[in-house]
C-alpha cells in the first residue's frame, strides 16, 4: 500500500484557522488575514520595506518636473502682475503688487526666470532681484535702465543663472 493512502491529515489539521495548521497554506487558501494568520518577520519586513519604497518614490519628484512647474507658476504669476500693472507709474504699485510679491516668494529658483524676462524685454524686475540675491547688486549706479538690465543679464550669465543661447 502506498504511503500516501495511509499517512492523511485529519480535517482538523487542514482547517485554515486552526493553530496547527503551516502559515503558507493559510496564506495560500485565505490571502485575506484571518485571525489566527501571521507574517513571519523576514517577510513582514520586506513588506514594510516595499511599501516604504513605494511611498518615497511617489514622493519624490522628478527635477525636471519641478522645473516646468516653477516655470509654469512663474509665467502665470508674471503675466498676472503685467496685466495689473501696466497702467501703473507708481514704483511702489508695481512692486507691491501681490503677483510681484508672490514671485519674490518663490526664491531664487525665480531668478534664471527673471533674468530670461528681462533679456525678451525690460521691466521693473531689479527690486524682485535685489531681494532674491539679498541685496547682491550689479546694477549699483547704473544710470538707465537699459544698463541695469546689462549689468543683471551680465551678472546672471557669470553666476551661470542663464546662458547666452536661452531666450
Amino acid at each position: 500500500m502506498p504511503l500516501s493512502a495511509t499517512c492523511r491529515t485529519s480535517k482538523r489539521e487542514s482547517n485554515p484557522y486552526s493553530f496547527n495548521s503551516d502559515w503558507s497554506a493559510r496564506r495560500r487558501n485565505h490571502p485575506e488575514s484571518t485571525p489566527y494568520s501571521f507574517t513571519p518577520p523576514s517577510q513582514e519586513y520586506s513588506w514594510i520595506q516595499r511599501e516604504q519604497h513605494k511611498a518615497a518614490r511617489l514622493m519624490i519628484p522628478n527635477p525636471t518636473s519641478i522645473q516646468i512647474a516653477n516655470e509654469a507658476k512663474f509665467s502665470s504669476l508674471a503675466e498676472e502682475w503685467e496685466k495689473e500693472t501696466v497702467m501703473h507709474s507708481s514704483l511702489s504699485k508695481i512692486v507691491l503688487n501681490t503677483a510681484y510679491q508672490r514671485i519674490i516668494g518663490m526664491g531664487p529658483v525665480a531668478i534664471p526666470f527673471i533674468l530670461r524676462k528681462m533679456k525678451q524685454r525690460a521691466g521693473h524686475w531689479f527690486w524682485a532681484l535685489d531681494a532674491l540675491t539679498n541685496g547682491e547688486s550689479p546694477a549699483q549706479g547704473c544710470t538707465s535702465v537699459r544698463d541695469a538690465t546689462d549689468a543683471w543679464l551680465k551678472w546672471g550669465l557669470d553666476k551661470g543663472y542663464i546662458s547666452r543661447d536661452s531666450e
